[in-house]
């Protein structure tokens, strides 16, 4: 009904996105401002992987077109699809982006617009653990549970290579300063999930400020996943700990 005029709607609402990685608590972010209601907030539109779950909004087009819009134009989805003509009573729309996404060489023009978009807002989120991070997107790669459910408890506990793990440090935190860089000339509000989990009112107070929402009470429905101490989920966790002692990435293995 929009689409055709019959409702009157505006485009004079704050434009986001939430920039991250996977296992930094973007789901539970994500939890967290859906339950605005004057929030529009997509999934994850460039994960080529959860293209159903993607498109559960725009229920007045045919999804395999919407599919093939993206694929081809995906500045033009962004401009026409996403931040479209919105009823009055949003105040916000936007969606999840990781790091990795958007990155084929058609898609690549998506960072470029948001990049250009000055009147776009930055929600980047992180995590302090980087070895919680490591240590949770290695059982949701053997468990395939990304999101929801708990992990079994047989999975525990789980080997983490010395070599591995180090490179899976350095690589994020070089990440997180390019995307950082990359949006430097934007509005970003840059926060940690494990803050968020520390003061849940103080950060939902916080984010619909930097989104220019009306204030509401915001819950979360996503569950958390498996919280078992890093000693007993990692077998070698000792072992690790005394290797990266002198380095950079102790403290990680100070909290439990």
């Amino acid at each position: 009904m929009l689409n055709h005029h019959l409702i009157q709607g505006h485009h004079n609402y704050q434009k986001f996105v939430v920039l991250a990685r996977p296992r930094t608590g973007s789901n539970l972010l994500v939890s967290l401002l859906q339950s605005h209601p004057n929030l529009r907030l997509f999934y994850e539109l460039f994960n080529k992987s959860l293209s159903n779950k993607t498109f559960w909004d725009f229920i007045n087009y045919d999804i395999d077109d919407v599919y093939q819009y993206k694929e081809e134009e995906p500045v033009s989805f962004l401009k026409k699809l996403v931040y479209r003509e919105m009823p009055k009573s949003v105040s916000g729309v936007g969606f999840k982006l990781f790091y990795t996404h958007a990155r084929s060489s058609n898609e690549n023009q998506v960072w470029d617009y948001l990049k250009e978009s000055k009147d776009l807002n930055i929600i980047h989120l992180k995590r302090k653990n980087l070895l919680k991070t490591h240590l949770s997107e290695q059982i949701a790669l053997k468990t395939q549970i990304w999101v929801g459910k708990k992990n079994p408890s047989q999975i525990y506990p789980i080997k983490l290579d010395y070599s591995n793990t180090l490179e899976f440090f350095n690589s994020i935190k070089k990440q997180e300063e390019k995307n950082h860089d990359f949006f430097s000339d934007h509005n970003v509000f840059e926060v940690y999930y494990e803050d968020i989990l520390k003061d849940i009112e103080y950060y939902s107070r916080n984010l619909q400020e930097f989104l220019n929402l009306p204030f509401r009470n915001l819950y979360i429905s996503t569950p958390k996943q498996s919280s078992i101490p890093l000693s007993q989920a990692i077998s070698n966790f000792f072992e690790l700990k005394e290797r990266f002692e002198g380095s950079p990435w102790f403290d990680l293995f100070q909290v439990n």
